[in-house]
């Protein structure tokens, strides 16, 4: 996790990020991080946490864990707004004001050439473009709708308009980009619109160093005071191969998939006052040998 002062050597300049305020549970965190992995968007901002963030959190982000592992973090509205200047911010909200219009994904981008070259974000520069999304109880504040540049609703077609956090964020994520898309005409349009690289891009995937080394520590693996250890071996061994963008995509899938047995194993054990990790040589009877799937 990166503090909020990290942010600007960080991810500063990413063109499009979810900036999640008071959220009260982890299993949506980790749900909105996983639908930001789908739609190829990695940086996600929260604001004032209410919830802890635990393996229920990783659970629930699945194969999506970027978000979740890089968030930046910010106690407080002005804290966020102090590190993100020449951020467009979006307020995804259904409540209209009095100086307050609410517009669609579609209306926003086809206005946004024009914002991008007004006073109000002209001192920093264009950086990127923010996402906002209150708390599942009660949404954004009137004070975070009014320090965003746009308010913008989400078309549902059913009865039910009330939507759960990840989905919000899906659905606006591809609302938004595939709206974007339609309407680029500038140089800065067009380098937002085509920022998700295809998984087939071989610089487009990098080797999944961290992966391998969670899994290989889960699995009881020391995997730092030794210079030459099982990482550096298992990595040295597959990297003599001229992997694909999607074969080390699959092995990043493969080891996060390991990590999240491992660590429900681990709990498991935990729960039956058994230490973590299995050997055969200390299990003392068939009971101590805990049975998972997947």
């Amino acid at each position: 996790m990166q503090n909020e002062n990290e942010i600007a050597a960080a991810n500063g300049s990413a063109p499009l990020r979810v900036v999640l305020f008071r959220s009260l549970y982890e299993s949506n965190v980790g749900s909105v991080s996983r639908v930001m992995s789908n739609m190829g968007i990695q940086q996600l901002l929260l604001v004032d946490r209410k919830c802890a963030l635990t393996f229920k959190a990783q659970q629930a982000a699945a194969t999506g864990q970027e978000g979740l592992r890089t968030r930046i973090e910010f106690p407080s509205l002005a804290s966020y707004l102090a590190a993100s200047e020449g951020h467009i911010r979006i307020a995804l909200t259904c409540r209209e004001g009095k100086n307050r219009k609410l517009d669609t994904a579609d209306g926003i981008a086809e206005s946004l050439a024009k914002v991008l070259g007004s006073e109000q974000i002209s001192g920093a520069g264009f950086r990127g473009i923010d996402l906002l999304f209150g708390p599942e109880d009660a949404g954004l504040s009137s004070e975070e709708i009014d320090a965003s540049h746009f308010s913008m609703v989400l078309e549902t077609f059913g009865e039910n308009s009330s939507l759960n956090l990840s989905h919000a964020v899906l659905l606006a994520l591809y609302s938004f980009k595939k709206s974007f898309r339609e309407h680029s005409n500038t140089e800065t349009n067009l380098a937002f619109s085509n920022t998700h690289k295809s998984p087939e891009d071989k610089e487009s995937y990098p080797f999944p160093e961290t992966a391998l080394k969670s899994w290989l520590s889960e699995t009881g693996f020391d995997v730092v005071d030794r210079p030459i250890n099982a990482f550096t071996v298992i990595k040295r061994v597959l990297m003599r191969a001229v992997l694909t963008a999607k074969e080390k995509r699959v092995l990043d899938i493969a080891f996060h998939q390991g990590i999240r047995k491992m660590k429900e194993y681990n709990q498991l054990r935990k729960n039956q006052g058994l230490p973590a990790g299995y050997s055969g040589q200390n299990a003392k009877s068939k009971k101590d040998s805990v049975q998972w799937h997947s």
